[in-house]
């Protein structure tokens, strides 16, 4: 017979299992959900030059890179890639 300390150190593990991994996960999308709606948020506000300066603070915030992935060519929003 399976000693009753057994089945609860299992669930210790699974539940240590399942914060290490969940719990950054979630963090994560979390973040990109929030990046998303600021950047509709700027997109909407701001004009482009705002906007690429505000993507890059944004990145270094949430931990991504140092330098915007946005490039644009002059002022004009639609030669943004």
């Amino acid at each position: 017979m399976i000693p009753n300390d057994f089945h609860i150190s299992l669930f210790r593990l699974w539940a240590l299992f399942f914060l290490l991994l969940y719990f950054p996960y979630r963090i994560l999308a979390a973040s990109a959900f929030i990046k998303q709606c600021l950047l509709i948020f700027f997109r909407s506000t701001y004009n482009q030059t705002t906007l690429v300066y505000s993507i890059a603070i944004i990145n270094r915030t949430l931990g991504g890179t140092k330098e915007s992935s946005f490039e644009c060519d002059d002022d004009s929003s639609s030669n943004c890639k």
